[in-house]
């Protein structure tokens, strides 16, 4: 195999997605792409603050047990906006409003704190 170099070209890059789908019809409504190289989702959970409902993201990076990670808190403000598609109709649009703090390590309670006192 081939040694990379400044100028090798990627044949392909370690990106992810998070895909909404309608439970009902199973169509897509949504993605969030913001991810890192190599950042993937390791914890989702549906959460309340301050009346709203918000997906909590914990991320992490897919590099190996050898080597040590980064990884992110993300929240989600998902919200509807009314537009008109490329066709002309009106429809609904999946939005995101993200919120994240990067983490090293074990989150301690000043990041928590920081997490609590965000603004939503």
């Amino acid at each position: 195999m081939e040694e990379t170099t400044e100028r090798s070209v990627p044949i392909w890059e370690d990106k992810y997605e998070l895909r909404f789908y309608n439970t009902r019809t199973g169509a897509l409504v949504g993605f969030w792409d913001d991810f890192e190289e190599k950042e993937a989702v390791l914890c989702l959970f549906p959460a309340k603050l301050e009346g709203k409902t918000i997906l909590a993201l914990g991320t992490g990076d897919l590099v190996g047990e050898d080597t040590s990670t980064r990884g992110r808190v993300i929240l989600l403000d998902l919200y509807y906006q009314t537009g008109v598609a490329t066709t002309g109709e009106v429809q609904r649009f999946l939005k995101t409003k993200p919120y994240s703090q990067k983490e090293k390590g074990m989150m301690r309670d000043e990041g928590k704190e920081a997490l609590a006192s965000s603004r939503l």
